[in-house]
């Protein structure tokens, strides 16, 4: 569904990269929690992956 609407698979794939960070941003965000281990090693391998 999401394909047909975008309709460029590079769209597909820079939102893919980008929908873990944001998240993880804006739950730190939102919590006022700052990077602990727990969250930089759970980050890691979207991190890893996205260069």
């Amino acid at each position: 569904m999401a394909l047909r609407t975008v309709g460029d698979a590079r769209h597909i794939g820079i939102l893919s990269q980008l929908t873990p960070r944001a998240s993880t941003s804006l739950l730190l965000l939102v919590t006022g929690q700052g990077l602990s281990s727990g969250v930089v090693l759970a980050a890691s391998p979207f991190m890893s992956v996205a260069r």
